[in-house]
């Protein structure tokens, strides 16, 4: 997994409440720890508790960053907005409520690229919609989009999707492991990723 991948999805641990389908998100919770890489648990226990507004899940991050997000966006998704025109670090403010309220536009208010990339990001996944990774132009980064949405949904069509091939090697080998299926290895160009799949397949 590469840096950027880890940098966006550890950034991107700061969601909301809430969830679309709260059923679909309980299901995954309990995939969350058949994923083999930590910052995929992490981000799938931390999307579950937000979604679900339960702090016990937020327990089960282990970074400690992630962990104390999760637990905060619970409170913060309270909230108005408007809170923000009083901040000094309105960027910070803009993301963390973009993705509580489930809301691009105030994603879109977010003026450093990594930072709005990284709202859009932890929205989808929340949300499960995979139409907002549609808003990233940087093609690896809109990926990365597609990956957040499948750590949730669990659905191993959304790695047809996935152009960049390191993500879709991602993709694949968690969709492999979670669904005890190796026949989905087949599809991983990347060795490594490859041999990671059928051991844990």
């Amino acid at each position: 997994m590469n840096n950027v991948y880890t940098t966006l999805m550890l950034a991107s641990l700061v969601f909301i409440a809430g969830c679309v389908n709260t059923g679909l998100v309980a299901d995954s919770a309990a995939s969350c720890d058949k994923l083999p890489n930590q910052g995929d648990k992490d981000f799938c226990n931390s999307i579950t508790g937000i979604s679900l507004r339960d702090t016990s899940f937020c327990d089960k991050v282990q970074s400690q960053t992630g962990r104390v997000n999760c637990n905060d966006i619970i409170i913060a998704s309270q909230y108005d907005v408007s809170v923000c025109d009083a901040q000094q670090d309105k960027d910070t403010c803009y993301w963390v409520f973009g993705i509580a309220k489930q809301d691009t536009s105030i994603c879109d208010r977010v003026q450093a690229l990594e930072r709005r990339e990284g709202c859009y990001i932890s929205t989808a996944a929340v949300k499960q919609d995979t139409a907002i990774c549609g808003g990233i132009l940087r093609q690896d980064v809109r990926d990365l989009c597609l990956l957040s949405v499948f750590v949730v949904k669990q659905d191993a069509l959304l790695c047809n999707s996935i152009q960049t091939q390191s993500s879709k090697d991602v993709c694949y080998r968690n969709a492999a492991i979670i669904n005890n299926d190796p026949s989905l290895c087949v599809n991983i160009v990347g060795t490594a990723e490859k041999d990671t799949c059928y051991r844990g397949a």
